[in-house]
């Protein structure tokens, strides 16, 4: 057959393939990314060493409190706050309620008084959070640091909405 340019057809007619995927074609790993909440929140905090005065931090415009939240409920908490140079609270992880959270990277520094405390370093400390929102986070903080030879407790308490 010379001269052919056709296609062989076996009588049936074609129809071009779908771009909408149907009932039983659907992934069984959706993609959530889009349904994935992410707060900008402001907050402050209250940083109590022992039995001193108590040192408010804030989150910046610059640095607000992030919260993402995904569709399974689990969530995610970056937040950074600052008195000037004098006083930083920062924490990283996890942030759910219920049972405290011993993971998180947590950091807190108290320049007037010498005191640093970083989980990275090996201090423990222990998250609680009371609320975890797309609106609304708050929870406390509480770790231990040595002031000589004794050990002496770190209390934060933080708010962000």
């Amino acid at each position: 057959m010379t001269g052919c340019t056709g296609s062989s057809s076996d009588g049936k007619a074609s129809s071009p393939p779908s771009s909408t995927p149907t009932a039983g074609s659907i992934s069984a790993t959706p993609y959530t990314l889009g349904e994935d909440a992410t707060a900008s929140l402001r907050g402050s905090a209250t940083i109590s060493l022992g039995g001193s005065a108590p040192v408010t931090v804030k989150a910046g415009r610059s640095q607000p409190v992030t919260l993402e939240l995904t569709p399974s409920g689990a969530a995610t908490i970056d937040l950074s706050m600052q008195s000037g140079s004098s006083a930083l609270f920062s924490l990283s992880g996890p942030a759910r309620t219920g049972a405290a959270i011993r993971t998180d990277e947590v950091s807190i520094l108290l320049a007037a008084s010498g005191v640093l405390v970083d989980t990275t370093q090996g201090n423990p400390c222990e998250v609680s959070y009371d609320v975890v929102s797309e609106t609304r986070v708050s929870g406390s903080v509480r770790c231990e640091t040595l002031s000589g030879n004794q050990k002496v407790p770190v209390t934060v308490r933080f708010t962000a909405s």
